[in-house]
């Protein structure tokens, strides 16, 4: 991003407790075929030529996004005609404006949904989590084809890893999906010397640490939910607990990275215990 020395220049000095605020009329830095001349946070933008552009020229004069909080209103905008194209549908929209007449185009995505275990060994609470045989046997118990048919409405693949199969060579082929095994995954944890001692359904750890957490959530993401909802029964099933906390996306990433460094605005990841999260990288 090309960002005005006059705004960050003395936060790249004097730290994040330099920026004071940013002017509501900051003029925008940037370039292309389009440049933003109204911006109403959290509803619409529009943009129009930018008469500087240098490149071939756009074969329309202007242009808006309307913003959505969730796939209904953005579906039934688009059935309605106040919208004339949606960018990324959510699955629960393609089988019905399929239905319905639209061209709905499908490609593999980029896109990959994870499960993110705070493996920072700075962190002071449930230890246990950084145990590799603990991930391992909640890998074990998680139902991927069923996260995929249900919270997906089937239009997924299991991942092996946080590359896509559509980057091409920087995908590892040789990788095998962890399959869905119940039994195994209590076997991990038996071996592992994590037992239920007090026949709650819980197991512990061997310091006696419950393994028991939270899940922090998306609001407004995907089948965000349902998956929770999976998580829970299914890691239930073999003694771990799950208590989703969902909170809007701001939230969620604050969240992720608690601690907050007072003078360099970096997360120091310590706080959270177990996110879900999404992810498109770079092709």
């Amino acid at each position: 991003f090309i960002l005005p020395e006059h705004i960050w220049g003395p936060v790249a000095k004097e730290g994040v407790k330099a920026l004071k605020e940013v002017p509501d009329k900051a003029p925008l830095v940037g370039a292309g075929p389009f440049t933003i001349s109204k911006y109403n946070p959290d509803q619409s933008v529009f943009f129009e030529k930018n008469p500087n552009w240098y490149g071939r020229e756009s074969h329309i004069d202007d242009w808006g996004a309307q913003f959505f909080d969730n796939d209904e209103a953005e579906i039934a905008a688009l059935e309605s005609g106040e919208i004339d194209h949606i960018w990324d549908l959510g699955p629960a929209g393609v089988e019905p404006l399929t239905e319905a007449g639209f061209v709905v185009s499908q490609s593999p995505g980029v896109e990959f949904h994870d499960i993110i275990f705070n493996s920072n060994p700075k962190k002071e609470d449930h230890r246990e989590i950084l145990d590799p045989k603990l991930r391992l046997a909640l890998e074990y118990a998680t139902d991927r084809q069923r996260l995929i048919d249900t919270a997906m409405f089937g239009l997924a693949t299991p991942g092996s890893s946080i590359v896509p199969p559509v980057t091409g060579k920087w995908f590892n082929s040789s990788l095998d999906v962890v399959p869905f095994d119940q039994e195994k995954a209590k076997q991990v944890l038996d071996e592992a010397g994590y037992e239920d001692t007090d026949g709650d359904g819980v197991r512990e750890a061997p310091d006696g640490t419950p393994l028991s957490y939270d899940l922090g959530t998306q609001n407004g993401q995907p089948g965000v939910n349902r998956v929770a909802e999976i998580l829970k029964e299914d890691w239930g099933e073999i003694g771990v607990a799950i208590k989703q906390k969902p909170m809007e996306y701001n939230a969620l990433w604050e969240y992720n990275q608690a601690p907050i460094n007072d003078r360099t605005g970096i997360g120091e990841y310590q706080d959270f215990e177990i996110l879900l999260w999404s992810w498109v990288p770079l092709q």
